[in-house]
């Protein structure tokens, strides 16, 4: 996907957000903005944030991580981080983020072979062992973070909308189709963040360069992990409960990107990548030393 075609997503996606939020204020008065996690526009430069990268920028845009007490209804898992916060969301659509079970991973000696690094590959005081231990890490950040696991995806594998289901998706108005796909996307972004959060030492980096990975990063981690739930073999990706193909999307009005997204699906699940290399792969993308603006501080 190009940058502008994610530009192009993130501002339909901010765009739906503010919508919804409208809505709901005039039905229901004063309610908290939907989907408060990343509705800062893309194009739009962060300032500072309060603690936790959970806090409001100087431009009114906020990321609102989980502050959630402890015995949270939405996570009973290992982990210092709390969950995403749903308390501004009040709709059916909205598949609440769901309890995972947490994940004792046995520690495998030596995931990284000492022959897949030459000489001077790693950094200085960095050892295999502290590599298996990092990469064990986002293996299970990645397991307890994910939407559906292996087992609920098989499930759904067959599930599919039927031919009135995608006439009553190609109806619909754009605007409406496009709210649709922005709380799912917003959805997704809200486990993209946590997970992010449990990577060991992402929460000490500086607040800007935490922001600004996620910002650069955050929707393609949302497409690597939009592989799990397609299925190539009838070019269906998982929305709203079921599998349905481009067709279902018509009425976006935005065939490039849609197709775009289809096809890079496709070509990841080429890879017949584990778990494993999805969760490995989807911190590298997530935290890219190459991180445009980033301190590293």
């Amino acid at each position: 996907m190009s940058k502008k075609q994610r530009d192009s997503l993130y501002a339909e996606v901010q765009k739906h957000q503010q919508r919804l939020q409208e809505q709901l204020q005039q039905q229901n008065g004063e309610v908290e903005a939907l989907a408060r996690v990343y509705t800062s526009s893309i194009s739009n430069g962060l300032s500072n944030l309060n603690s936790d990268i959970g806090g409001t920028y100087s431009n009114g845009h906020i990321i609102d991580l989980p502050k959630t007490e402890g015995g949270s209804a939405y996570y009973s898992v290992d982990s210092t981080q709390p969950s995403p916060d749903q308390s501004g969301i009040d709709m059916a659509e909205i598949k609440q983020i769901k309890q995972e079970p947490i994940y004792d991973l046995t520690p495998v000696p030596n995931l990284f072979t000492y022959s897949s690094f030459t000489d001077g590959q790693l950094a200085p005081g960095v050892t295999m062992t502290e590599l298996d231990r990092i990469a064990q890490n986002i293996i299970k950040s990645h397991l307890e973070t994910c939407q559906y696991t292996v087992e609920e995806l098989q499930q759904l594998a067959w599930q599919t909308h039927t031919y009135e289901d995608i006439k009553m998706y190609q109806n619909k108005t754009r605007d409406l189709l496009w709210q649709q796909c922005a709380i799912q996307i917003t959805h997704a972004i809200q486990y993209v963040v946590e997970f992010a959060k449990r990577i060991t030492g992402f929460m000490d980096l500086c607040q800007n360069d935490q922001i600004l990975l996620l910002k650069s990063g955050c929707l393609e981690v949302v497409l690597v992990r939009m592989c799990r739930a397609f299925n190539p073999l009838n070019n269906t990706v998982l929305f709203e409960g079921k599998y349905g193909g481009m067709q279902m999307f018509k009425a976006l009005g935005s065939d490039d990107l849609v197709s775009a997204a289809f096809d890079f699906a496709k070509s990841l699940c080429s890879l017949q990548l584990t778990e494993e290399e999805i969760a490995l792969f989807s911190a590298a993308v997530l935290i890219s030393p190459g991180g445009v603006g980033a301190y590293h501080g």
